[in-house]
């Protein structure tokens, strides 16, 4: 699988572009649709996943509906566990604590967790809820090590990087 991170917006926020056997599926379509289209380019899109619904982590997402015809998942119609999407295997877990419909995705082949703006590199995003972060960041600090974290907003960083700087786990 190929990870493209594209920064958008004026909060540059990141959209992930994940690529495999030229099938696209989107993680957070921030912001400035022209730009992830053009990443896009001929490649078929098969779904969006969303970490959570704040504006700059959705703003293209209406967008790239309608352009694509794809199906939109989150908290709302992806239940906690193992899913398929194609080619794509991954876990969703439930993560609030930034906005109460935090969802991270755990792509387990790859090593790779989307977390949206729940973990950031040494950081979390504005806390919302609290007392939901801790459990939060309770089941996300369970994965691998060798986990590659990949934020809403910054840089990726790496799982064990986390357990041993992150004040947060």
């Amino acid at each position: 699988m190929k990870i493209k991170t594209l920064v958008l917006g004026k909060d540059e926020t990141n959209c992930y572009l994940l690529e495999m056997n030229r099938y696209i599926l989107i993680i957070d379509p921030a912001d400035e649709f022209s730009k992830i289209e053009k990443a896009i380019g001929n490649k078929k899109v098969i779904g969006v996943l969303i970490t959570h619904h704040h504006e700059s982590h959705t703003k293209a997402l209406k967008e790239i509906e309608e352009k694509y015809k794809v199906k939109v998942f989150d908290c709302h119609n992806l239940r906690e566990g193992h899913h398929r999407i194609k080619h794509f295997k991954f876990e969703a877990i439930k993560t609030p604590g930034h906005s109460r419909d935090g969802m991270s995705y755990y792509f387990v082949n790859e090593k790779a967790m989307f977390t949206g703006d729940t973990v950031l590199k040494g950081s979390v995003g504005q806390i919302e809820r609290p007392r939901y972060l801790n459990k939060s960041i309770i089941k996300i600090k369970k994965y691998p090590n060798n986990t590659v974290i990949y934020p809403g907003h910054g840089d990726k960083t790496k799982m064990k990087d986390e357990k041993e700087e992150n004040p947060y786990f």
